[in-house]
Formats: C-alpha cells, structure tokens, sequence
C-alpha cells in the first residue's frame, strides 16, 4: 500500500458546535465575534477578541480552542500546539479535549511535511507525535473514523521515509567503497608513475655515462613512451570515475551545497585532468628523445595524482565525521524525548491543580452560565497541506489534498 494512494487528512477541526458551557454576556459576545471574524480569515483579529473573552473567563477553554486554530492558520505551530496542549489539559469537557488532541496531531502532522525537505529524520519524528495524539484521540472515542485514518496514513509516510532514509544509507555505503577502491586505484598510478619517473632518470644517467649505446637509449626510450602512454589512459579511467562520483554525490537533506572550488571531489578531479596532460606531455617527449624535459612532466603528473589523493582522502574523513556527528545528535535526540517525556507529567499535574483552583474562583459565574449550542461560522478551515501545496506549486510540485471531515 503507497501513502501517495491517499488523500491526506488535512482538515483541522475548527470553530467546532460549541458543546462546553460558555458563560453568558461578554464571553459569549467575545466568541461570537471572533468567530465571526475568523469565517472572515482575519485570524489575528479574531485572536484579540478570543484574549478579550480569556480575560473576561480564563475558563473559557472553547475561546482558547479557537485561538489555536488561529494560530495554526497564521502558521505559528508553536503557540498552536501550546494552547491545544492547555486546551487539553485544562478543560472537563472531553468532547474539546478529543478535539484537541486531534489538532494537536494535525499540528505535529504540518511540521512534518515541511521538515520532509530539510530532516527525514526528524520528520519522522514529528510524523509519530502526530500518530500519538491521534491515538489518545482514539483512546477517547473508539469511533473517530478520521483520527484512525489519520493514523493509517501515517504509517504509510512513514514507511515511505524510511524506505528513502534506507536507500540513503545504502547509496552512502556504496559511495563510501567506490571512493576507497578509487583511493587504491590511485596510489597504484601514483606508484606507477613514481617508477616511470625514476625509469626515465636512470636512462638518462646511462646515456651520459656511455653506458648504452645510442640505439639502445633510443629504443629505451620507446618503451618508456608507450609506457607513459599506457598510463595516462589508466589514469584517464580513474579520471572518468572520479568525475562520475563528484556528479552523483548530490548533498542530501540539510546539508548546504558547497563551490565547486571548495568541493573535495571537484578539486580532485581538476589534479587527475591536470596528470593526464602532464603524462600526455611525458609521452610526446619520450618518443622524440626529450628525455630531460619528460622527467619533468612525469614529476609533475605525480604531484597532481598525489593532490588529488589527498582531496579525496578529504572528502571520505569529511563524510565519516558528517556520519559520527549525525549518530551522535540521533542518540542526543533519542535522550532528550526520552527525558521530556518523564518532564511531561508534572508539568501536567501542575496544571491540573491550577485548573481546579481556576475552577473554584470562578464557580459564581458558572452557576450563572447557560446551556446552549451555538453553531460558529460555517467555514470549514482549509487542509494542513493546503499551504504546502501552494508553496510547493511555486517549485513544480503539486500536492492533492482533501478534507477531513467530508472525503473520508
């Protein structure tokens, strides 16, 4: 099964029928206006008549619940998942905790698309906190068709993810052997070319000291030219791969691109260009008997093998030090949910104990209060991915959407 399949369930619950007492006068009045503007998109305004109504009844949670819903309009997940949170925790009316914690999924849900382009990693970490407020929404009522359809998409991204972490993984492993069989195929050049070197420099003390004849030194000298020759096309190839590798090793999700000029893989493939030449030069100088001046460009091709061994040796301490520090910052992040969720509890309890003190302060206006429903504006919100797909349709991309409450 293939999350692409699905249409994601974007709808937040918003400006829900009010089933929480809602006290009378200008409380009522403060809502009601706020809901007005919200069906109006104008989000920030309504925020100030939703605080109008929470100074007037800090209990007003279905105030609070709507202010959220603000938030997560004006893209300030932040303050949305705070307030849901104190939604959740504070009111008795567990048709608004259900809610909720059914936005608080929602909420954790658009992180984590937007983090698909920068952290697999810790989008995947955002996908589940979605899954696990979906849950306790399922621990409330069985019947919430959306929030275990919710949950079943999900997974699937989820899995999707993995799947590409995992694919990642492997292509990184792979590039990690490559560059080490490339790292061995130039030390043998380099050794080669060393020999070729120290070959020409011998024959060129044998001519000198009358120890050849000359028809010996010129054959000698044929043979290091087609030797030379033989190794510049070794070189060519290991030149070729190098410039396959800086091509592929596309910088994944986080990481910054770099200049040409700064790239390991780049800067080695100009040095293997630039022994190529050299060699080519050697060659040509050998075989019309220029023997001196070949010794040169034979040097100077084994320092160019000898730069571009080290630019490669660079780039695979690079991505072994860029492997170490993202296993090291996994196991921090693994230890820091681990601890904020033992933190979780008590801060919970704290504000339980606030909650029912709120409670007795304000127990004279709730006697006061009136049952009533009070349908809000009938604008359903648009979908957690709504704007993500305009975003991403500036970059080509489209994404299709639906609504919760309706499509599913």
């Amino acid at each position: 099964m293939n999350a692409k399949k699905y249409k994601i369930l974007a709808a937040l619950t918003l400006l829900i029928t009010v089933a929480a007492v809602v006290t009378a006068g200008p409380v009522r009045d403060y809502v009601s206006a706020g809901n007005a503007l919200y069906s109006e998109q104008k989000f920030n305004e309504a925020i100030s008549q939703y605080d109008n109504a929470l100074v007037e009844s800090p209990n007003a949670y279905q105030a609070k619940f709507n202010k959220a819903n603000c938030r997560f309009q004006l893209d300030d997940m932040a303050s949305a998942i705070d307030l849901f949170k104190q939604v959740a925790v504070g009111t008795k009316d567990m048709e608004l905790v259900e809610k909720a914690k059914y936005n608080l999924g929602n909420c954790f849900f658009t992180k984590a698309e937007k983090l698909k382009e920068s952290d697999l990693k810790k989008a995947v970490e955002q996908y589940e906190s979605a899954i696990d407020h979906w849950r306790q929404v399922l621990d409330l009522n069985r019947e919430n068709v959306n929030a275990a359809k919710n949950i079943e998409v999900a997974r699937l991204i989820i899995k999707d993810i993995i799947d590409k972490i995992n694919k990642q993984k492997q292509e990184q492993d792979k590039q990690q052997e490559k560059m080490k069989q490339l790292l061995e195929k130039m030390k043998k050049l380099l050794d080669r070319q060393k020999e070729q070197a120290d070959a020409n420099d011998k024959l060129q003390k044998d001519s000198k000291s009358d120890k050849l004849p000359k028809e010996e030194v010129a054959k000698k000298c044929d043979d290091l030219a087609k030797e030379q020759n033989e190794l510049k096309d070794d070189t060519t190839k290991v030149a070729d791969e190098v410039g396959q590798m800086a091509q592929t090793a596309q910088p994944q999700p986080g990481q910054q691109q770099v200049a040409p000029n700064e790239n390991p893989l780049d800067q080695a493939l100009l040095e293997m260009d630039s022994a190529v030449i050299d060699q080519a030069g050697a060659a040509q100088e050998l075989s019309i008997r220029k023997a001196d001046k070949a010794k040169k460009s034979q040097d100077d091709a084994a320092q160019h093998i000898q730069n571009a061994i080290e630019s490669l040796s660079q780039k695979q301490k690079q991505d072994q030090q860029q492997q170490q520090q993202q296993d090291q910052q996994d196991q921090e992040d693994q230890q820091q949910d681990q601890q904020q969720g033992q933190d979780q509890q008590q801060p919970e309890e704290q504000s339980k104990d606030d909650q029912q003190q709120q409670d007795q302060r304000s127990q004279d206006d709730q006697q006061q209060a009136q049952q009533e429903q009070e349908q809000a504006p009938d604008a359903t919100a648009q979908q957690i991915l709504e704007d993500e797909e305009d975003r991403q349709k500036r970059q080509q991309k489209q994404i299709r959407q639906r609504r919760v409450e309706k499509d599913w």
